[in-house]
């Protein structure tokens, strides 16, 4: 591997002061990220952990110029059913490196 292959492929993680660690559930690998949150997750680590997620999505990783980054939790509605609810969500021109809130 040449030394040009590996600076590109290694990105140190961006950690934001509050932001959670949320596993990504979906990632089409074009314009959509969903992370899920656990019913517990604090709202005032929404905005931060939406920027974390968006300063680790590596400009030009993405065919797509703005990529939507999604928080979800399940919300049970009756038994063995529950529906997903965005709690949070941000748009990212990963080629310009910007990110836009989106108001809920």
């Amino acid at each position: 591997m040449s030394s040009w292959a590996f600076i590109q492929s290694y990105n140190e993680k961006v950690v934001i002061e509050d932001a959670k660690y949320l596993p990504i559930v979906y990632d089409n690998g074009f314009d959509l990220i969903i992370a899920k949150a656990d019913d517990d997750f604090p709202e005032e680590s929404i905005e931060p952990t939406l920027k974390q997620l968006s300063e680790n999505l590596l400009k030009g990783s993405r065919s797509g110029a703005n990529v939507k980054i999604k928080i979800r939790k399940l919300e049970k509605i009756s038994d063995n059913i529950s529906k997903p609810v965005v709690i949070g969500e941000v748009q990212k021109n990963v080629k310009m490196n910007l990110s836009l809130k989106n108001e809920n």
